[in-house]
């Protein structure tokens, strides 16, 4: 697997690769072919050894095949999609791989992957008052309260099903799933499971969404792990369309995640969970500005009552849909967050395809420590390439973060460690993109 993995994909792609047509196998269907070469670089910036963060020096590349038949008879569509992975360097020195799956016995040689990453059928049916949608299998679920990781060269996947139904600018969904595939694995999905080994029967949420059509948007949704954590989440949006052609925007969220039942872990887990009941709340307020290609946001968050630290089942990368979610939760106790960005479209200045985001975050007065503070810069630069080229991407996206504190030793006695845990890191991430449909 190691070597051949991707030297089969390819092989099995290139004569697929020759002349493209309207259609491959059957009328409105598709293929689509993707490469991608990813590159990061990322150190730990700690002399005391006190923070958490791993460091990487890898160089991986994946080829994925999709294929989607389209609506047959305009009610019945298979999705079906493949994935190979493999290493091309790996520095030494590592202490974490996380594109690949990890050989336990060599941190720096990790497997290759070749799996399927989508097994989906769907229907659908109505008018144009009305459309249901249905589907079942496995595939990249992202909604609210739940997102399969992508953040990785290969994506999370998830077994289960899913119902969607909209009706003007009201739309409602339910989605339940209960085997769970990690970004670095190439499996067709594994129990979910607590942090205790104990297995977690499903994950489920529902929610409704509303567009009122003059730039006013709702959200309301719930989701419940089987007998172990639930979450709420609520979302006001306001865009408005401003006489010169500049937008304002406005949002309020707020969530809140608790305890659920008998599988939760009531007796603590050390620094990833304090013993007891669990039901923390956060608030989240924002503005955007757009004007001639420019977007400037200000954000202001805080979580009470708890740390926003916990997963859903012990392979979750964990979602955490706020402006707090960046490198690392910010989402201790009382943690107060702003966060001010700058994104700029270069296509409105003669460059299509040239996009720039810049990011500060400074947080403080995080409950049980002292002496603590957060602060996070980062870059993300992308340029879609066009005409000739239209389908190559290149990304750069670069972090310095910095966390301090030191636990007060009453109300905590040990330092966080999970999403919302204090890292000191540099980061550099490089990632090269083809993607053709055919």
């Amino acid at each position: 697997m190691k070597k051949t993995a991707l030297t089969l994909a390819f092989s099995a792609l290139m004569p697929l690769s020759v002349g493209s047509s309207a259609s491959v196998l059957l009328d409105g269907d598709q293929l689509r072919l993707t490469y991608k070469n990813y590159y990061w670089n990322e150190s730990v910036d700690d002399s005391t050894g006190r923070y958490a963060g791993s460091k990487r020096d890898e160089w991986v590349h994946a080829a994925l095949v999709d294929y989607s038949t389209g609506y047959i008879g305009d009610w019945l569509k298979l999705d079906y999609g493949f994935a190979a992975a493999n290493a091309i360097n790996i520095g030494s020195g590592v202490t974490d791989v996380s594109n690949l799956p990890p050989n336990r016995s060599d941190i720096s040689d990790p497997n290759g992957t070749a799996a399927t990453q989508t097994a989906y059928v769907s229907t659908r049916f109505g008018n144009d008052d009305l459309t249901v949608t249905a589907g079942a299998g496995k595939k990249r679920r992202s909604e609210l309260l739940y997102n399969d990781s992508n953040s990785r060269i290969l994506q999370s996947t998830t077994v289960g099903y899913d119902l969607d139904a909209s009706v003007g600018g009201l739309r409602f969904y339910y989605t339940e799933f209960d085997k769970h595939s990690p970004r670095n694995q190439g499996t067709w999905g594994e129990s979910l499971k607590t942090f205790a080994g104990e297995k977690i029967d499903a994950v489920r949420y529902y929610g409704a969404r509303y567009d009122a059509g003059n730039g006013l948007k709702l959200d309301l949704t719930e989701l419940e792990a089987e007998d172990y954590l639930k979450e709420r989440y609520a979302k006001g949006a306001y865009d408005l369309a401003l006489e010169s052609g500049d937008r304002l925007n406005f949002s309020l969220i707020w969530g809140s995640q608790r305890d659920a039942g008998s599988l939760f872990e009531r007796g603590g887990l050390g620094g990833y969970a304090p013993p007891g009941d669990l039901d923390v709340k956060f608030y989240d307020a924002g503005i955007r500005y757009a004007f001639d290609g420019i977007t400037l946001g200000l954000n202001y968050l805080v979580t009470r009552d708890g740390d926003y630290n916990r997963v859903l089942f012990s392979s979750d990368h964990g979602t955490w849909e706020t402006s707090g979610n960046s490198w690392s939760r910010f989402g201790l106790e009382d943690e107060k967050v702003w966060t001010a960005s700058l994104g700029v479209d270069f296509g409105q200045y003669g460059v299509p395809g040239l996009n720039w985001d810049l990011k500060a975050m400074h947080s403080s007065d995080a409950r049980g420590y002292d002496d603590f503070s957060r602060n996070e810069y980062s870059s993300l630069l992308r340029y879609g390439f066009q005409n000739q080229l239209k389908g190559l991407s290149l990304i750069w996206y670069a972090v310095d973060h910095q966390a301090t504190g030191n636990v007060d030793g009453v109300i905590r006695t040990v330092d966080v460690v999970g999403p919302a845990q204090l890292e000191r890191k540099d980061v550099n991430r490089f990632y090269l993109v083809y993607s053709k449909a055919f």
